[in-house]
């Protein structure tokens, strides 16, 4: 626990940092940064980093997602020409690369650069500079509501063979606290930065927001289980890997964005 916190208070105030910094590009370099990092582990948990060709071939869709917000890119295109190289690297090596292996692949470049690319889309949006806190608001204030419902009245278990420790009162608990501090800080960004606020519309993002986290945590602990490996890594002690950090975000961010393109808030 005293690691924990310790992380905790080292890694709370770099993410406050980045949250508060006005630069649309920085996070581009954020999420590419996040994105490799992530890719990392994943291959190293699907036991794919033996695959070198592969691993390249996904850490290159981590920069063609990050920098795409920057960059006029022929996406339709350079989608083909990265589905081609896949293929052909199966073809060549058809002794060490099979479609599952291609899959993955695949499935790892939509799961981590692809989801979290959102976060840049959503800064670069007018109002952005407001609505990216709601990312961090909904990714860790849902699991701080859980575990502490879970804890008062938690009985009954909401995925005993993934994560033992959830209970179903808990993820309620997550979801309704989540639309209420989603509330409160369209309270705070109404009265002190003159922001004109639907608060019913983000109690209702808040709450699909929040059942998107505890899906997006409950995905990274079905893929951990199918692998045998607690965590992703070792990077932030106490806490695990990146993805051990940012399973709920990677949920968050493109359903935050998608919520505010066509209903807002």
């Amino acid at each position: 626990m005293k690691t924990r916190i310790i992380s905790a208070l080292i890694c709370v105030p770099l993410v406050v940092a980045a949250l508060l910094q006005p630069f649309d590009w920085i996070w581009g370099i954020i999420i590419l940064a996040v994105s490799l990092i992530g890719l990392y582990e994943f291959y190293k948990a699907t036991d794919l980093i033996k695959c070198k060709p592969l691993c390249v071939m996904g850490f290159l869709s981590a920069f063609y997602f990050a920098l795409g917000y920057f960059i006029v890119l022929p996406s339709e295109i350079l989608f083909i020409l990265w589905l081609g190289i896949l293929f052909a690297l199966m073809l060549i090596f058809n002794r060490k690369i099979n479609a599952g292996m291609i899959g993955l692949t695949i499935l790892s470049a939509i799961y981590i650069p692809f989801l979290l690319s959102y976060v840049i889309g959503l800064r670069q949006m007018i109002g952005g500079e407001f609505y990216i806190w709601l990312i961090v608001i909904c990714a860790f204030l849902t699991d701080t509501c859980a575990y502490f419902t879970g804890i008062a009245i938690g009985k009954h278990k909401l995925c005993p063979n993934l994560s033992p420790k959830k209970t179903i009162e808990g993820a309620i608990g997550g979801v309704v606290g989540c639309g209420l501090f989603c509330m409160l800080f369209g309270l705070i960004i109404s009265r002190f930065f003159n922001q004109d606020v639907n608060f019913l519309s983000l109690f209702i993002l808040g709450l699909i927001a929040s059942a998107s986290a505890q899906l997006g945590d409950l995905t990274a602990s079905a893929i951990k289980r199918q692998y045998g490996i607690k965590d992703y890594g070792n990077l932030i002690p106490g806490h695990g890997g990146i993805l051990d950090r940012l399973d709920s975000i990677i949920f968050v961010a493109p359903v935050i964005y998608t919520y505010i393109v066509n209903i807002g808030i």
